[in-house]
């Protein structure tokens, strides 16, 4: 295969080849790009400047054929500026480069300049000879030009469902995910959705999402309550003798979920499935994580406080984002740990405080659910409804959208709001990724709900090396 530089559209149906064929086609020799005449320049938000010195050979194909390929390079570049400034234009314009048997790939064009260094030319007439230019472009990453895909056809609970992929983004870089979609057909409309995928590290065979709340040691006013509509059939639940801020229980939540612990190393959103027990009743609650004697907690980090008030349906309420270590696990501290990661993190804990400001009820802690924060959406106006489907899109330049189609994908039915939490913007790991999804109505989360299918729909790979 030939090797390629070219400026080309979104679908490639209209191209500029800066090897040599332009316009006319294969033969055509309007520009060559000259040998050595290649500068990059790393920008300080990731993108990067190219400086590509090319030739216009008026001597082969004569003044008008350069003319026409040069106006045509600018109507391309001219399309990339109408797509940055105007969200209604579609077709975005990119530079594609490989050489000899390389996967294609291609980068975005942001910023573009062509400038006429050396040639016979006044007011863009080329009288004849050969025209020297430099065509500076602000480009993206490059990213492979065919993309990949998988799916799951296994429910998924809104409850942590958890889907271990069998592809990674692969490249050098995370991927774009530009179609990521579930699929419900139940019952219900779902409001409040939670998305989150975080690299493979260490493995994640062992890796569990949910955690039961009354699986934790008790503290000051709280025990183990049998509760219906739960996720494990009992709850921690806290009278409030003492209304004021005291450590209520915590759960050494790795060492309950068993297997190799560094399968949990990674950045998680904790979601606790809590309630209060009377509508009159609103309560603070607070979570802290650290290693812990059998005794009382000691917490290495204290998280910001949350609240529930009045709910006395069970909902999802974001406690906070730890990190698993929480020191890191850089070489030093790796070497000290054994293979499994047991040493480290065998009496590693969450810890839940909480106080009652007002009322007389009780509160009642279901479960934990672990999100992965490294690439995480957060949704609060999903209105997935019964057999629809909610696709979360990456457009070539990282903005993050999403749609509710019919079950066919011919209707759209809702445009929910679509706010990127993550760690670093939405994307997938070059390394096989780990999936976790929640979600609940608006009255709440019923545990039995589940999506039915998670589906990527459009992953392409990024590099940053030229060269594969």
């Amino acid at each position: 295969m030939a090797s390629t530089l070219r400026l080309e559209d979104r679908d490639a149906s209209t191209t500029l080849d800066l090897l040599g064929g332009g316009p006319g086609g294969p033969g055509g020799n309007e520009f060559f790009r000259v040998l050595g005449g290649w500068t990059s320049f790393r920008e300080l938000d990731g993108k990067v400047t190219e400086v590509i010195r090319i030739l216009s050979n008026v001597d082969t194909v004569g003044p008008a054929d350069v003319m026409g390929a040069i106006l045509e390079a600018e109507d391309l570049l001219h399309a990339a500026d109408d797509w940055r400034d105007n969200l209604i234009e579609w077709d975005s314009i990119w530079i594609r480069y490989a050489v000899e048997d390389e996967t294609a790939k291609r980068a975005l064009v942001y910023e573009w300049h062509i400038q006429l260094l050396d040639g016979i030319a006044t007011d863009r007439e080329l009288v004849g000879g050969t025209g020297l230019y430099d065509l500076t472009i602000t480009r993206g990453p490059w990213e492979y030009v065919t993309p990949t895909t998988d799916s799951s056809t296994t429910d998924l609970s809104t409850l942590g469902g958890t889907w271990h992929t069998t592809i990674g983004g692969g490249g050098q870089i995370p991927a774009r995910l530009e179609r990521f979609r579930l699929q419900k057909l139940s019952t219900g409309t779902l409001q409040r959705i939670w998305i989150g995928i975080r690299p493979e590290y260490f493995g994640t065979g062992s890796f569990v999402a949910l955690h039961e709340c009354e699986d934790g040691d008790n503290h000051t006013d709280t025990s183990s309550a049998v509760v219906a509509g739960t996720s494990g059939g009992s709850v921690k639940e806290t009278t409030f003798g003492t209304e004021t801020m005291k450590p209520r229980f915590s759960l050494r939540y790795i060492n309950n979920a068993g297997g190799t612990f560094t399968h949990f190393h990674g950045n998680y959103l904790v979601l606790c499935r809590a309630r209060v027990t009377n509508a009159d009743t609103d309560i603070g609650i607070k979570m802290s994580t650290g290693w812990i004697s059998i005794a009382s907690p000691n917490p290495a980090t204290t998280h910001p406080l949350t609240s529930i008030s009045g709910d006395t349906d069970f909902k999802l309420i974001p406690l906070g984002t730890i990190q698993v270590p929480p020191i890191g696990y850089r070489g030093p501290l790796k070497d000290m740990d054994d293979t499994s990661g047991n040493d480290l993190l065998d009496q590693y804990r969450i810890t839940v405080s909480a106080s009652r400001y007002t009322g007389t009820g009780d509160a009642q802690f279901d479960c934990f659910i672990l999100i992965p924060a490294e690439y995480q959406v957060y949704m609060d106006d999903a209105g997935l409804l019964v057999a629809t489907h909610l696709t979360v899109m990456t457009a070539e330049d990282g903005a993050v959208t999403a749609v509710v189609q019919s079950a066919a994908q011919a209707n759209f039915v809702n445009f929910p709001t679509v706010s990127d939490t993550g760690m670093f913007p939405w994307g997938f790991p070059v390394t096989q990724g780990l999936v976790v999804v929640a979600g609940e109505r608006d009255a709440g989360n019923i545990v039995t709900e589940e999506f039915d299918a998670v589906f990527i729909d459009a992953l392409y790979p990024r590099v940053i090396n030229y060269h594969d």
